[in-house]
């Protein structure tokens, strides 16, 4: 599975970083964690993570849950103050390996 990041700012102080995360995976790569070092420390931040539709509810909803938890801990470990963190289960497409830190 190739790994995918992307950052889109949307403004000077409000951005989303979007983490793709390879298929059944909640670990970090290299890269994700590099993306998510951008964000500057003091920021406050939500999370939510997410499941492509492969899979049972069930399953779905555990693995969005781990990896909002995962980027979660990363960026509390860098400063970063997490207001919100949830995993949402399945998106309605197929790219919903993600999760989405919202910067605020």
């Amino acid at each position: 599975v190739k790994e995918v990041i992307k950052t889109e700012i949307v403004t000077n102080t409000i951005g989303n970083t979007v983490v793709f995360f390879a298929q059944n995976s909640s670990e970090l790569t290299g890269t994700a964690m590099a993306e998510l070092s951008k964000i500057p420390s003091g920021s406050k931040v939500s999370i939510i993570g997410s499941a492509s539709p492969e899979g049972s509810p069930k399953y779905n909803q555990k693995l969005s849950e781990k990896r909002a938890e995962t980027v979660s801990r990363f960026l509390t470990g860098n400063g970063i103050i997490v207001e919100n963190c949830i995993g949402t289960g399945v998106t309605d497409t197929t790219s919903g390996r993600i999760a989405t830190i919202t910067i605020k």
